[in-house]
């Protein structure tokens, strides 16, 4: 009877999960994976940062205010607002939390952008999804995340080499890795993320190694990296 009752619940969450189409908080697998990634990198993470968009009939200037409220973000604390026919944003800086939201008008809906940064040395990603699902009401549409971490060894080749193997130990596919001009971006499918399709290939996981003036890094996003490196 427990069992039975067990294997429903699991229906209805897969259901609902089918459903919104949303790349829910994972920490026992996705999470743990970018957590294994970072150390096997040795690296100490410097930012997280979340991205999401929903479309809205409603008037956007209220809900882009109200979403705000929602993350604390204060009026003092906004660093520019845009607006034209096209567009209204507002970009914050808040402590160690920073970003912006922001309404692109189409003919007949506005789609609201979600980018939220946090400056941190822990993993934070599963928080701020959930900090941000609540504060849109649960409207996003696909989240997109990543994690920052500063690396202290100099072969980038090595490093890449290494987090490949451990990639293939965790059963991923479609591995695929580039020289790019200060380092090396590998794209992965791991079967952990909602996944995007590259050259008829799923991917869900894109890291970078980068050397940089201020040290070498390593961007991991999911399913793939939005933010510049």
């Amino acid at each position: 009877m427990k069992s039975k009752r067990f294997m429903l619940i699991i229906s209805v969450i897969c259901l609902v999960f089918l459903i919104l189409n949303v790349d829910k908080p994972k920490a026992t697998g996705s999470g743990l994976l970018l957590q294994d990634i970072v150390q096997e990198a040795k690296g100490d993470i410097q930012e997280c940062g979340v991205k999401t968009n929903f479309i809205t009939y409603e008037d956007d200037k209220k809900q882009i205010h109200d979403i705000l409220k929602k993350l604390k973000i204060d009026k003092y604390n906004y660093t520019n607002v845009r607006e034209n026919k096209k567009i209204y944003g507002v970009e914050f800086n808040s402590g160690n939390i920073k970003g912006y939201i922001q309404s692109t008008n189409y003919e007949k809906y506005n789609v609201i952008t979600i980018d939220f940064i946090k400056e941190t040395s822990n993993y934070d990603l599963d928080d701020m999804e959930i900090e941000i699902s609540e504060a849109i009401d649960n409207r996003g549409t696909s989240y997109f995340k990543y994690i920052k971490a500063k690396i202290y060894e100099d072969n980038l080749k090595d490093v890449n080499r290494k987090i490949k193997a451990l990639l293939k130990r965790e059963d991923a596919e479609n591995i695929n890795s580039i020289k790019i001009d200060n380092g090396y971006s590998t794209i992965a499918y791991s079967k952990k993320f909602n996944p995007i399709t590259i050259g008829g290939k799923l991917i869900d996981l894109n890291y970078a190694l980068c050397n940089y003036y201020s040290g070498n890094y390593i961007i991991i996003g999911t399913p793939e990296i939005l933010t510049s490196y």
